[in-house]
């Protein structure tokens, strides 16, 4: 998804762009702020993790049939 949100900062003719995400959103800002830091100028993330660990492991155990 965050090369989705890169692609499409460019036709829109934002950049560098503030960017807030929250949960899965938050996942997402922050892999468009690591990949694409000339597009970020601010990042705000809230109600994510970085990685797996930072979920109940009930959680993580049903991704696999979603």
């Amino acid at each position: 998804m965050a090369e989705d949100v890169a692609g499409l900062l460019g036709p829109l003719g934002i950049k560098p762009a503030d960017v807030f995400g929250c949960s899965l959103g938050g996942v997402t800002a922050l892999r468009l702020a690591i990949q694409h830091p000339d597009l970020v100028r601010k990042l705000v993330v809230a109600s994510s993790s970085r990685s797996n660990d930072g979920y109940y492991p009930s959680i993580v155990a049903g991704w696999p049939g979603m």
